[in-house]
């Protein structure tokens, strides 16, 4: 992931950025849904998705130095 966000041009990673911040959006949406199911097996499943997201969006903040929001 570092590497290819390395070499690829500003404008393609705002793209991958738009495009993790959405799959972040979807993803939480879905552990909600499973959480309100009882759905354990899915949950797991989706926690280690959420997991990787995170880190391919911490890594394209980092290589475009965008600012976190304050918590």
């Amino acid at each position: 992931m570092l590497t290819s966000t390395l070499v690829n041009s500003e404008t393609q990673n705002r793209e991958l950025l738009e495009r993790f911040e959405a799959r972040a959006e979807e993803l939480n949406r879905k552990f909600e849904q499973a959480s309100a199911e009882g759905n354990i097996e899915a949950k797991n499943q989706i926690h280690g998705m959420i997991w990787t997201n995170d880190i391919r969006l911490d890594t394209i903040k980092w290589v475009l130095e965008v600012d976190e929001d304050p918590i």
